[in-house]
Order: structure tokens, then sequence, then C-alpha cells
């Protein structure tokens, strides 16, 4: 049985202490890593696919400072790659409002951590997820699931991904050359996502998600 884990981080000192970690402490092979959204998407796509009994689990960052793009792409690419690949997040963003973001069905991710928990929590997490199951770190609120499936019930997929820019706590430029669209029509969306969430503006609309 393979137990193989991907790292896709920005950050090339926290994937190799993490795959040095894994190393010692575990019996998961560290079968591929990435520092950008790109390189991330080529070792999924040159990934072997899980067959019988393989898990394959990719412990993924959100903020990638140096790409236009995303943590939450790298997770949409895995579940659209076939191969098997379950995605855990492994961010210092962790709010509710990001739990909430990443959890749901929309993106998928099947797991989420904080990067300051315990390396035991990881483990943890990657044997949950490795046996078909889900992780939330218990003290990261699930219970705001529930609350971001209600708020985001009525947007559309642009709006979507929008409050997921939002969260991670991107402005409006940001937003607009992440999604290849103007800045007038980030403002456009927004106006949208506020009437149908009932908000006021960026505040309350992300102290909806407890964030």
């Amino acid at each position: 049985m393979r137990k193989d884990v991907f790292l896709f981080d920005d950050h090339a000192l926290t994937r190799e202490g993490m795959a040095m970690l894994l190393a010692q402490n575990s019996d998961w092979n560290v079968a591929g890593q990435a520092g950008s959204v790109r390189e991330a998407f080529s070792v999924i796509d040159a990934a072997k696919p899980a067959q019988g009994d393989d898990c394959l689990v990719a412990l993924v960052d959100l903020s990638f400072t140096q790409d236009d793009d995303n943590g939450f792409s790298i997770i949409r690419h895995a579940a659209a790659s076939g191969k098997g690949i379950r995605c855990i997040v492994l961010s210092t963003y962790d709010s509710a409002a990001i739990v909430g973001s990443v959890m749901n069905d929309s993106v998928g991710a099947a797991g989420f951590v904080s990067k300051i928990a315990d390396f035991s929590v990881v483990l943890e997490a990657l044997e949950t997820v490795a046996a078909g199951g889900t992780y939330i770190q218990k003290n990261l609120v699930p219970s705001k699931l529930e609350t971001y499936e209600k708020v985001c019930a009525a947007l559309t997929k642009k709006e979507r991904q929008i409050v997921e820019c939002l969260v991670l706590g991107y402005d409006n430029g940001q937003i607009a050359k992440m999604l290849g669209i103007s800045e007038r029509t980030v403002t456009n969306h927004l106006g949208r996502i506020y009437d149908k969430t009932l908000s006021s503006g960026k505040q309350e609309l992300l102290a909806k998600f407890g964030g």
C-alpha cells in the first residue's frame, strides 16, 4: 500500500521541515513538492493514480505570495485530476471564514490544520483523511461551516471565488488580477454579494463566517 504525501507551499523551509518530520516520524513517503501553483499542477498531473488501498494526500498552503493564484486552485485541480489525491489545508489563515471556504463542496478540501498546530495533529489529519474521513482541527470552530453554506448558498461560482479571495485578505485589484477580470467587475460582483448575503460590506460579510 502506498502512503504518498505531496507538499505544496511557497516557503521552501516549510516544505523541507515537514518532509524531514514525516521521514523521521511516520511511514508517509513525500512523493512530490511544489513552491507555486503551476508547479503543484505539474506534480499532480505527473502523479501515479491511487490503486486499491493506496493513500494519496496533499498538504496545501492557501497563500502563494508570488503567484496570481492560490491554494484553492490546487485543491480543485487535485479533485479534478482523477488521481485520488485528497487535500488537507495547512495554513496560517485559520479563521472560521477560511475553514468554511475550503471545506465546502465547491472547493472540496478533506481537512484543515493550522500551521501553528503540533506535528501530531498533522499526522492525525493525514491518517483520518487517508482512511476516507474528513478532519478539522478541533479548535477551529467547525460549526461555522453550516453558517458559511447558508450565507453563500445563493452565490454564483464567480461570486464564491471572490469570497474566497476576500477571506485571504486580497484587495479588489489583486482579486481582479487573480480572476482575470476588471476591478469594476469585481466591484459589481461585490455589490451583488453584499445584497445576497444581507451584508453592508466586507467586514460584515466576513463576520458572518466568524472570521
